[in-house]
């Protein structure tokens, strides 16, 4: 009987290890998460310019600070942002160092290092003529964990809603700073503003959503040129947007949900059926120095065997449009080249 009830206390106390053991490895994981997601604020302080064109202040109960995170691309599949000046975006005051806090770690605690974000700072008063103001999209990685955004007084559109003014704002460690910047973006009117693409961007993406979210809404925007002149200013063809948009969102094309493709391809200043780009090659069959009509000229003569051979003509300049063969298409070709219509 005393075996029995030796054994038994045994099994209890190693029982309780065993529960003692897991409980401080539950405690101590949590710990380090806690810990984690303490290291991974960012920091604002209001500007001087905004206390005195808004009336805000610093630190006070009547101005209110907010941090909305947002994804640029779509590098990230789950990421889900939070509704504009909501709860889960207000920032909180910290006396001792002066400046505002937003805890990117708890609130976002599955960023990806693969990926781009942006990130914006508004300040609201919550009385008198409830003034607002906001910083524009600065793009934000993870290695800007525990930097600080700073603000100047310089302007742009809103990226959203042109009628609005943002702020441009940096990351203040020099490193970040190089890394990510005022984000090259495109405004609702067509307008390319700001100072860096993001490290994965795709900018035929960009101008392709460009035309989902504004070309059918703002009248303006309906113009080519508007388009076209965009292509241009994020170097990009016409063409290969056509493409990504016809591919990024067939679903909605197809459930008539934004513009279908012969809409996009005139908004993109295309034929429809578009046709890829021809790439050319050589076209200065006379050997002058120069691709014109006098090219084509000397290459319907070569093709119709009508050239005698005091005739200058460089086989090898021929294969205007790349594609293997010399024929009358090269000959097109560099007819519309010679117009500036290629």
């Amino acid at each position: 009987m005393k075996k029995r009830v030796i054994s038994l206390v045994l099994t209890i106390a190693m029982l309780l290890s065993v529960a003692t053991v897991g409980v401080m490895s539950v405690s101590a994981a949590d710990q380090d998460a806690a810990e984690s997601a303490v290291d991974k604020v960012i920091y604002f302080t209001i500007p001087d310019f905004w206390i005195e064109k808004f009336g805000f202040v610093q630190g006070g109960s009547s101005t209110t600070v907010y941090c909305h995170v947002f994804q640029i691309g779509t590098a990230d599949p789950d990421f889900k942002d939070f509704v504009w000046q909501t709860r889960n975006e207000k920032c909180t005051y910290d006396t001792a160092t002066g400046k505002y806090q937003y805890p990117i770690g708890e609130k976002f605690p599955n960023l990806k290092d693969n990926a781009d974000y942006g990130v914006i700072f508004s300040a609201k008063n919550t009385s008198g003529d409830a003034a607002q103001a906001q910083t524009y999209d600065l793009i934000m990685g993870t290695d800007c964990y525990g930097d600080e955004v700073y603000v100047v007084d310089k302007t742009y559109q809103n990226i959203v809603d042109s009628s609005q003014v943002t702020y441009l704002s940096y990351w203040k460690s020099s490193a970040n700073a190089e890394k990510y910047g005022p984000h090259a973006g495109i405004t609702s009117l067509g307008v390319l503003q700001g100072e860096k693409y993001a490290p994965h961007e795709d900018k035929v993406l960009a101008v392709a959503n460009f035309i989902k979210d504004y070309s059918a809404n703002i009248p303006t925007n309906e113009d080519p040129q508007v388009c076209i002149t965009l292509c241009k200013s994020v170097g990009v063809e016409p063409y290969d947007v056509y493409v990504k948009y016809s591919t990024t969102y067939a679903e909605e094309i197809k459930a008539g949900s934004i513009p279908d493709l012969q809409t996009t391809a005139g908004y993109l200043g295309l034929s429809y059926p578009p046709h890829p780009p021809v790439t050319t090659n050589g076209g200065d069959v006379n050997g002058d120095g120069a691709v014109d009509v006098k090219d084509a000229t000397t290459l319907q003569l070569v093709l119709a065997k009508l050239n005698d051979d005091s005739m200058a003509y460089d086989e090898s300049q021929a294969d205007f449009n790349t594609d293997g063969v010399v024929n009358v298409l090269d000959v097109t070709y560099i007819q519309l080249y010679a117009a500036n219509l290629l």
